[in-house]
């Protein structure tokens, strides 16, 4: 339950990156903001951003970060692999640990050790169908910028990747469908400007607060060639106004035509 943001500008040379600070832990069944901020760096000019158990990307990421440094100007394409593999190998632990641990075997003696053909077939499926159903609740945005431009990669559960540099913008999480809308509605293109789309990304995440889980705090940052830049508290303050006179004026021309209206001849 979150909103994370990414869209590419400034002809493919800059992406703009937002996200709340809602957390959600499964293990304590509730949802908080949090002091932190949810964009975790994977290079001088990448970062990779998370929907679903705050647990579960820490071990991921950290451990994506030991291979990434090892790189010098590593392309964004390679960080979104490291990170799906690592995403795939979680899964399977995962998987391993809530239905063959508590048995006592392992994933290994399970298909590579037979074990699967020793057991009554019934029992076989039955634990096979598990494992394959077996989820790691996390999607994944990686953004960032190389020497061939900007690029935003999304990973989901059972490891697929997907590439939105065509399309110019990515977001997940429970309020993603409304910040997509509004990009939409507001035409963004990879040509548009880095201005323009600082606060087209803005936007999209004060539309993405009407989905439940979206936290009302926002982080947001600007990634580059150079490095990322998050905007400080005055910037997204100025944001904040801009949006006001952007959305006051329309909610009182509405509410202006709503006293207009006339039902069965008398005025309202």
């Amino acid at each position: 339950m979150t909103i994370c943001i990414a869209a590419i500008c400034d002809c493919h040379k800059t992406i703009v990156v937002a996200s709340d600070r809602m957390l959600t832990a499964n293990f304590l069944a509730l949802e908080f903001e949090h002091p932190d901020s949810k964009f975790e760096p994977l290079s001088d000019c990448c970062v990779g951003l998370t929907a679903g158990d705050a647990l579960a990307h820490t071990q991921l990421f950290r451990s994506c970060r030991q291979y990434i440094h090892q790189l010098k100007s590593p392309k964004i394409e390679l960080i979104a692999d490291t990170v799906k593999e690592q995403f795939v190998a979680l899964r399977k632990k995962r998987a391993e640990e809530e239905v063959l641990q508590p048995r006592g075997i392992t994933l290994d003696q399970f298909y590579g050790g037979g074990f699967i053909n020793r057991i009554p077939a019934d029992l076989a499926m039955m634990l096979d169908r598990s494992i394959e159903r077996s989820s790691f609740p996390l999607s994944i945005l990686i953004a960032g910028v190389d020497d061939s431009g900007a690029h935003i990669y999304g990973i989901e559960d059972p490891g697929m990747v997907n590439c939105f540099d065509g399309l110019g913008y990515g977001a997940i999480g429970s309020g993603d469908r409304h910040s997509l809308y509004s990009i939409v509605d507001n035409n963004h293109s990879s040509q548009l400007g880095l201005s323009q789309t600082v606060f087209l990304v803005y936007e999209a995440k004060k539309r993405a607060e009407l989905a439940p889980g979206v936290g009302q705090a926002i982080e947001m940052a600007i990634i580059t060639d150079k490095g990322i830049r998050e905007l400080n508290k005055g910037e997204k303050s100025q944001l904040e106004k801009i949006y006001a006179q952007k959305v006051t004026p329309k909610l009182k021309d509405v509410e202006e035509a709503v006293a207009q209206l006339k039902y069965n001849g008398q005025e309202q």
